[in-house]
Formats: C-alpha cells, sequence, structure tokens
C-alpha cells in the first residue's frame, strides 16, 4: 500500500448538495490500481469522507475494479446527462454544481477518471453498507495524474 497525503481540500456547498475536492499526492512509480487500493484502504479513507456522512461503502469488500473508468468526454457527458433529468426540482443549481465539477476536472492533466457510487450496485450487494442507499445521488470521482497527485471529488446530492 502506498501512503496518500492531504495537500488541500476544498468545499463548496451548494442548494442541492455539497461538493469537495481533495488534493493528494503519493509516491512516485506507484501503479493506478495500486493507488485506487490506497484509496480504499481504511487508514486512508478517513481523510475522504466527512464524518457526518457515514460510509455508504463497506470498503473492505471494494475493490479497485468496481470504479468505472472513464474518459474526460464520457465524463464530461455523464456529467451533463447527470444534470439533465427533469425531474430535478432545482435544475440550475444541479447545472451549476455539475459545471462546477466539470471546469475542475478539465484543467487536469488526465484522460482517464475513476468513479463511483451505491447507485452502481444491487441493493443487498455486500459491498454497499446497510445505509449505503440512502446516499442515491453520492458519487466519488478519482483523477490521477502523470505526477502523482490525486483529485478526489465527492459530490453529495440531495
Amino acid at each position: 500500500m502506498t501512503t496518500l497525503i492531504l495537500k488541500e481540500k476544498t468545499d463548496k456547498l451548494f442548494e442541492t448538495g455539497f461538493v469537495s475536492f481533495y488534493n493528494l499526492t503519493f509516491a512516485p512509480t506507484t501503479s493506478t490500481e495500486n493507488v485506487l487500493a490506497s484509496f480504499l484502504d481504511t487508514n486512508n479513507y478517513p481523510i475522504i469522507e466527512p464524518e457526518s456522512l457515514g460510509r455508504p461503502f463497506n470498503l473492505d469488500k471494494l475493490k479497485p475494479t468496481d470504479f468505472k473508468i472513464l474518459s474526460k468526454n464520457e465524463l464530461t457527458s455523464f456529467l451533463k446527462d447527470f444534470a439533465d433529468p427533469k425531474g430535478w426540482t432545482n435544475k440550475d443549481e444541479i447545472v451549476r454544481q455539475v459545471k462546477y465539477i466539470s471546469n475542475v476536472f478539465n484543467q487536469l492533466d488526465t484522460e482517464f477518471f475513476h468513479i463511483i457510487s451505491p447507485s452502481f450496485f444491487e441493493m443487498h450487494d455486500p459491498r454497499i453498507d446497510i445505509i449505503g442507499h440512502v446516499y442515491v445521488y453520492y458519487y466519488i470521482i478519482l483523477a490521477i495524474t502523470a505526477d502523482n497527485k490525486i483529485t478526489v471529488c465527492n459530490m453529495v446530492m440531495d
């Protein structure tokens, strides 16, 4: 396991939820799979997860392969589609939140992103904590860059 070091944290509150960005560093020559495994390690996870949320995932059951891998274009499309549902009561605020996330990720020098959400799993999947499905709109998006940095976005929508 590699040690992840928190360099900076930014929180932004929206009417529809919040977004937290974490900038982490790790040792050079660490593989992407090792970085993801380290991210899931419970010794590193409290850095990322606000205590007030609890944990939607059973971290000891998650694997790096549980993350979906999206290109920059796929992530942009995913976020755009996410902001589009007709059922949002505050669509303008959702669009603002998604644009904020997109702007941060578009500035990064990486082409691939790793994303995970309780909504990707079935209701009784052992990788999801019993409270995990309360977090319907909960996403963790990681961008791993060549200069040994991880930008983590923790997105929660009400």
